[in-house]
């Protein structure tokens, strides 16, 4: 290895740390933005599962991507889904809610299951 690649591999490394160092502070930067814009009440455990139970009561048997459910229930309740990744949020709670179930084999779509007695 000769000195021109030494350097060349210290310049690398330097210039590494310093886009570490800007994508530390861009997220920090984002991330309080993302605290004042989105300073609407936060949804989520049983009260984000009644949400999508209830938009999804408005029309029996259809079924609904994921995507759209949130943003259905993000509308209707004038309320954000808490959670860094909100679809996420939504989906761990749909996967744990027996009112509600997957209509097909990672389609992310989701469906009221049609034998359970709803209470809404």
């Amino acid at each position: 290895m000769t000195a021109g690649d030494r350097q060349l591999i210290r310049a690398k490394r330097e210039q590494a740390a310093q886009l570490r160092r800007l994508a530390t502070e861009l997220t920090a930067e984002a991330k309080a933005m993302e605290a004042r814009l989105y300073d609407a009440p936060v949804l989520g455990g049983r009260a984000l599962v009644d949400a999508a139970v209830a938009v999804l009561a408005q029309a029996p048997g259809h079924t609904m991507h994921y995507k759209e459910l949130l943003a259905v229930v993000e509308a209707h309740s004038g309320m954000r889904v808490r959670g860094v990744d909100p679809a996420a949020t939504l989906l761990a709670n749909l996967d744990r809610e027996a009112r509600i179930s997957s209509s097909g084999d990672r389609s992310g779509r989701y469906v009221l299951t049609p034998d359970l007695c709803l209470v809404v």
